[in-house]
This record gives structure tokens, C-alpha cells and sequence, in this order.
């Protein structure tokens, strides 16, 4: 089964902000992103950038092909917001 997360981004914080989440190989994260400003989150590993405007919410299914750990940021201000565990 997919993996479902949601990031908030507001007032230069984040919820969650570090939290792991443990995923297997091939599973499928849907993250969902909403922003109070344009920003950028990274997914590390993945080359994967999801733009995300003020007041907007993205939805992205990554599938997670890879084994480590691997985080996700923002961009402005760099916060770690997951940090994925995929065995």
C-alpha cells in the first residue's frame, strides 16, 4: 500500500519537520505539499524537485526504487522535513 504524508509549510515552519517514515522498495509515496510561500521541497536521492506556489497544494507518487536514506527539504528556509527509510 502507498504511503500517504503531509507537509505543510508555513511561517518559515514545517509540520512535520524530521520525522522518518519507513518505506519498502517499490512502495509508493503520495506526498502532498502545501505552502504559505513559493518554495521548493527536495527529494534527495530521487533528483526530484516539487515546486509548490503560495497557497497551493501539490501532490506527488514517487515510487520509491531505491534502498538508504534519503531526505526531503525545503528550500526557503532549508528545513529537513522526512527523512525516508526505504529497505
Amino acid at each position: 500500500a502507498a504511503a500517504t504524508v503531509t507537509v505543510t509549510l508555513a511561517g518559515g515552519t514545517a509540520t512535520p519537520h524530521g520525522d522518518r517514515i519507513d518505506l519498502v522498495r517499490n512502495q509508493h509515496l503520495l506526498l502532498t505539499v502545501t505552502s504559505d510561500r513559493d518554495d521548493q521541497v527536495h527529494v534527495h536521492g530521487f533528483d526530484l524537485e516539487i515546486p509548490v506556489s503560495a497557497g497551493e497544494t501539490v501532490t506527488k507518487d514517487i515510487v520509491m526504487d531505491k534502498v538508504g536514506r534519503f531526505e526531503v527539504e525545503s528550500h526557503s528556509p532549508v528545513l529537513t522535513l522526512l527523512v525516508l527509510q526505504v529497505q
